[in-house]
């Protein structure tokens, strides 16, 4: 499949194309299959790929001035029902991008939809398939994962990665700690903080001191337990010290609702 037809199309066009204005993109899942995976569906659903992909690919070029986007071979970890593969495909050639991810669901939902794309299922720790890449991408995965799974992420990103090769990944702010804090009566939250035990100012110490937050809540799947997901907070210094990478970026923007991170193989 070809998808060079849209190279010269705006954000705007792109993602009204990817909403169903055009049939030559993949086809439409449910907008309630979208939403429960990424809190949106249709056009809503593509505002943060745009942000997304545009950061990461300047710093793409800031790194590599002679790269060229259209021919660099990419991971997309935690592909879910496809919403960052799809916006890729604009400028990135199916035959160079690969999804990955936990849920074989998803990957079939993928399968379906995008018959010419590359999509596999994988376990926690098992290598990712392709490599070498020059870059992983993992939107919103982070914001998810316990400090075990997430550095099981990290371990098998870096071996999947070139030398120099990057990570662009989001995770939730700290301030989502004060989101935990208003969730302490609520039923399932309050348990789970519970088990945790929470406290609201103990846990901001703990994020400034550069600590990797985590409750867990299992995400509704066998492939999602809840000794690997929930939801995590992950500040800054954390990045700092990820074996196998150097933090390039760590920016909280106001046109994104994550942390945006960049981190570089070394």
């Amino acid at each position: 499949m070809n998808f060079e037809w849209a190279r010269d199309l705006s954000d705007e066009q792109w993602a009204a194309a990817l909403a169903g204005e055009d049939h030559r993109t993949p086809g439409l899942l449910p907008s309630e299959v979208q939403s429960s995976f990424v809190g949106s569906s249709g056009l809503r659903a593509y505002d943060e790929c745009k942000v997304f992909w545009r950061l990461t690919t300047n710093y793409l070029r800031s790194s590599n001035g002679d790269i060229s986007v259209e021919n660099i071979k990419v991971l997309d970890v935690g592909v879910g029902w496809g919403r960052i593969y799809r916006w890729l495909l604009r400028d990135v050639s199916p035959r160079n991008l690969v999804g990955v991810d936990v849920d074989s669901k998803a990957i079939a939902m993928c399968t379906t939809a995008m018959p010419y794309g590359q999509f596999v299922t994988v376990s926690q720790g098992q290598p990712y398939p392709g490599a070498p890449y020059d870059l992983a991408v993992a939107y919103s995965v982070f914001s998810h994962l316990s400090e075990t799974a997430a550095r099981s992420v990290l371990h098998c990103a870096r071996a999947a990665l070139r030398p120099n090769g990057l990570m662009a990944l989001t995770t939730l702010r700290p301030a989502h700690i004060d989101v935990w804090a208003g969730q302490t009566t609520a039923p399932y939250y309050g348990e789970q903080l519970a088990a945790q035990n929470f406290d609201r100012v103990e846990w901001w110490e703990r994020a400034t001191d550069g600590q990797h937050l985590y409750v867990q809540t299992g995400g509704g799947d066998p492939s999602r337990p809840p000794d690997a997901y929930g939801e995590a907070v992950v500040p800054k210094s954390w990045w700092e010290h990820v074996d196998g990478f150097k933090l390039v970026a760590f920016e909280r923007r106001n046109d994104l609702p994550q942390s945006y991170v960049v981190l570089q193989a070394v």
